[in-house]
């Protein structure tokens, strides 16, 4: 059994990791059907992984041939599953990230093609000569009887001149400017876990490493440092200890009864050797595991439960 355990493990990770970009393609203008249908396939795998890997923890001691058989085949379909999805992914082309502002439909004003000073002083001098020679026709041709139309004509010649001189002050009047406004004051670093239009910060990954003793003898404990990162901003690191996970966990639990089967499992309590690096490094690797889905569940990552949890 454990052997599968760890094909588990390390298909469940591919499978979430997978699953995060999906969802951030999923945000753009471009989503197809295709991206839908695997984001949605891969969260179903993702669920039947986490069960196979509960029942694997209840049946460690067992070699069943059937329970061997029924993890094969599961496997084996979420293999399929993920195959699909990093097709889909590979396929379509990075766009321009969601926190550009700069998106538009209007083309791009190249540079070379404004004009340069000393040319727009000419074109004025220019235009300024043929305004008097435009004048000095008008007043004959008025007092000759000229007819409508090219009375119409000579003011629309006018009214392109005047366009020409307002020209350079336009130019002249230009200062470069920031793209993107520079927010003052200080704010409280936060992460948004609410996926839509208005809010394009979520979380992208979250790890449970440094493992910090604290205290010496009896009442010492383990306290982790648990990060959350999102696509944009500054990540969130707040110091946890075992029991805080246990609170989480039960308090998901209560509110989130339908999702009991699907939260994964804390690693058990040991009274004997708890301090030893490797009881810890493998505590560290489940815990990290269990908060790695909590927080970028779609469902859960988003409860003011988990929310309250990683507040600075």
């Amino acid at each position: 059994m454990s052997i599968y355990q760890t094909e588990v493990n390390t298909l469940l990770e591919q499978c979430q990791n997978e699953w995060v970009k999906l969802e951030s393609l999923g945000k753009e203008d471009r989503a197809t059907n295709a991206i839908s249908q695997a984001s949605k396939d891969l969260r179903e795998a993702i669920k039947r992984l986490v069960q196979l890997q509960d029942n694997l923890d209840e049946n460690k001691l067992e070699t069943s041939v059937e329970m061997d058989r029924k993890a094969k085949i599961v496997m084996d379909d979420v293999r399929k599953k993920l195959e699909f999805a990093s097709n889909v992914t590979t396929k379509v082309k990075p766009t321009m990230s969601q926190s550009s502002p700069l998106v538009s439909a209007k083309p791009l004003v190249r540079l070379n093609k404004i004009p340069s000073r000393d040319r727009i002083i000419e074109e004025e001098e220019k235009a300024e000569d043929s305004d008097k020679d435009t004048s000095s026709s008008n007043g004959q041709e008025q007092c000759s009887g000229q007819p409508l139309n090219s009375l119409m004509t000579n003011m629309d010649s006018n009214i392109s001149s005047n366009k020409k001189k307002s020209l350079f002050p336009l130019l002249k009047g230009l200062r470069p400017s920031q793209s993107t406004p520079i927010k003052t004051g200080e704010e409280v670093a936060h992460i948004n876990f609410y996926k839509n239009d208005e809010n394009f910060i979520y979380a992208t990954d979250a790890v449970v490493e440094h493992p910090l003793r604290i205290g010496a003898g009896y009442g010492s404990y383990i306290c982790y440092s648990c990060t959350v990162y999102s696509d944009k901003g500054t990540p969130i690191t707040v110091l946890k200890r075992y029991s805080d996970f246990v609170e989480l966990r039960e308090e998901l639990i209560k509110n989130y009864s339908y999702l009991k089967k699907s939260i994964p499992k804390l690693p058990p309590k040991k009274v004997v050797g708890k301090f030893t690096p490797t009881f810890v490094e493998q505590r560290r690797r489940e815990l990290e595991y269990f908060f790695k889905y909590v927080v970028l569940h779609p469902t859960l990552g988003a409860s003011p439960a988990v929310r309250r949890w990683i507040a600075p």
